[in-house]
């Protein structure tokens, strides 16, 4: 198939996060199950909730760099551009939430927005993949972890999904006396995302050629390894 053109990875940056954003929001709107990404925020809100549930996704996310930099006892440039995506990303997730602050919530609503919620991570994951730029924190740790210390990606993201599941369902129980954020939905991500991001990140390279509209920041996402 012939490609359409080119398409500048800043703009498959923006549009990514900010489909990721909507996607959270609407995940939490339809609480039927969080994607794992984003369910330990979601917990962490409903227990405190004096801090938004931006303000713990980016949180967590920074926290994880420190623990990156201490760990492989290196900084790079594209790290500190990685913390900067977590606070647009986690104000991003807010504005969106605010936006949808007063939509309906019956059952046919939930199912809806959980389906919104599918697709808009997995175009808007699709174009971060794409995007050949400098990428949010978690994706940053989970794939500097696995060279540095050469254990498959694969498996360390299974540890890790398992892992936050597990911690949330603790503190959910242990704090609010339910398995908060946890459900059907969270079972139907872990199972399908990665299939769906695939076969839209696959129809993305086949129409378009992804590049970076300025040279230098692709260069940082290309140095990460």
């Amino acid at each position: 198939m012939k490609r359409l053109g080119r398409f500048y990875g800043e703009f498959a940056l923006i549009l990514g996060l900010l489909l990721n954003a909507c996607a959270m929001a609407f995940f939490a709107k339809a609480n039927v199950g969080m994607s794992t990404l984003s369910l330990a925020s979601f917990v962490l809100n409903r227990i405190f909730p004096r801090l938004s549930y931006g303000t713990w996704n980016y949180l967590i996310q920074c926290a994880m760099m420190i623990v990156l930099v201490v760990l492989i006892r290196k900084i790079r440039l594209s790290f500190i551009l990685s913390f900067g995506l977590a606070i647009l990303y986690g104000l991003l997730i807010d504005f969106c939430s605010f936006l949808i602050v007063g939509f309906p919530v019956s059952l046919i609503a939930r199912i809806a927005y959980y389906l919104i919620g599918f697709l808009g991570l997995s175009i808007g994951t699709a174009f971060l993949i794409q995007c050949e730029m400098p990428i949010l924190p978690f994706d940053t740790f989970m794939k500097e972890i696995s060279v540095h210390f050469r254990v498959s990606y694969k498996g360390l993201r299974t540890w890790f999904d398992l892992s936050t599941i597990a911690i949330s369902a603790v503190l959910g129980y242990w704090r609010l006396g339910s398995f908060v954020g946890i459900g059907v939905g969270t079972l139907l991500n872990a199972l399908f995302i990665g299939i769906s991001v695939s076969f839209v990140a696959s129809g993305m390279d086949m129409r378009f050629s992804f590049v970076p509209r300025f040279e230098r920041l692709g260069d940082l996402a290309r140095r990460r390894y």
